[in-house]
């Protein structure tokens, strides 16, 4: 990716250097993740660490990705996605920038 191309905003580069495309589930689509997660769905730290981070990446390098519908699905999501992304996905999601966590520390 070229340094000056600007990225829409609902786009970011991992620490892979991967562009992903990041779109919140609409309020069916997270129902039916929640279904999926059955019981695991009450432990906030895996749906908000791993679940919802995997599944609201649509789109990387290009190439596109449904909202799992599996558990098989929602696994290679999870592994596509991989613990250094996840954690930036998370706070496109929140709308949270690395800076405003800087700020949060220091008051």
């Amino acid at each position: 990716m070229p340094q000056n191309e600007e990225l829409s905003d609902d786009m970011l580069v991992d620490p892979e250097g991967r562009r992903l495309k990041v779109k919140k589930l609409d309020f069916l689509a997270e129902s039916r993740v929640m279904r999926l997660l059955g019981d695991a769905s009450t432990n906030q730290g895996y749906v908000m660490g791993y679940v919802f981070p995997a599944v609201s990446v649509r789109e990387i390098d290009g190439e596109a990705f449904a909202v799992p519908s599996t558990q098989k699905e929602l696994d290679a999501a999870i592994i596509r996605l991989g613990e250094k992304a996840a954690p930036l996905v998370l706070q496109k999601l929140l709308g949270v920038t690395p800076d405003d966590e800087v700020d949060a520390v220091k008051n």
